[in-house]
């Protein structure tokens, strides 16, 4: 916590004292996020694969030209994902299957790219961006689980539940995330298009470190996003 808001800090003294020019925007996107990693908490595996979800981002960007073609491209986007993930786990009944969940994210994230654009014409260009995003996750809900499995003798079996909660409250899994990764995109007088792809850095579970056999309790997540923008 306190190193992202060292990070955050860093960047906005660095704005203000940026003597460069400056291009405010708006931009839309499609993003698809996978949440990758292994929790056993207590003596059953509680989160073992990936949750897989989708939804969009929009918000402002904020771009400053640094010298030449070099320039600093940044924004402050909200984002939803949401839909059915599985997963494999096994549950305190030891019965081992897929659960399917309805899951609904919301946050908050401030890209921070380093861009060099290659000018094919004075209206069209291509770009190329790389650098980290800082992310805060301030809703995250799960609902309507259900499990389709058997238990260790065989027996099949499936289990519905229809409660409503938030993984923060339940779970020791940080808010906070950072990501670090790059992308492409080109620009057509005043309008921009744009892909990447981010990897997690940081172990969003804040819990114990290890499992009882020793194993590292993680979880990490990747984003995809595809945008257009305008710029002003």
């Amino acid at each position: 916590m306190k190193k992202i808001t060292r990070l955050v800090f860093v960047f906005i003294l660095t704005f203000l004292a940026l003597e460069a020019s400056a291009q405010l925007g708006v931009q839309v996107g499609y993003m698809h996020t996978a949440s990758r990693g292994n929790l056993t908490l207590g003596n059953y595996n509680e989160f073992s694969g990936r949750f897989l979800n989708s939804g969009f981002q929009a918000g402002l960007t904020y771009d400053f030209t640094l010298k030449g073609e070099l320039s600093m491209q940044t924004a402050l986007l909200y984002s939803f994902v949401g839909g059915n993930s599985k997963e494999e786990r096994k549950t305190v009944n030891n019965i081992y299957g897929t659960q399917t969940t309805n899951t609904m994210y919301q946050f908050i994230d401030l890209p921070i790219r380093l861009a060099y654009s290659l000018p094919v014409t004075n209206d069209f260009k291509f770009f190329f961006f790389g650098g980290p995003v800082v992310s805060y996750n301030f809703s995250g809900t799960v609902k309507n689980w259900k499990i389709e499995g058997e238990y260790p003798n065989g027996a099949s079996t499936s289990l519905k539940n229809s409660d409503k909660y938030s993984i923060y409250d339940r779970y020791k899994i940080s808010p906070w995330d950072i990501r670090a990764g790059a992308g492409i995109g080109v620009l057509y007088n005043n309008f921009r298009l744009k892909v990447s792809y981010d990897l997690g850095l940081i172990n969003l579970y804040t819990g114990e470190r290890k499992n009882a056999n020793g194993d590292l309790n993680k979880l990490k997540r990747n984003q995809l996003s595809a945008s257009i923008g305008y710029i002003f």
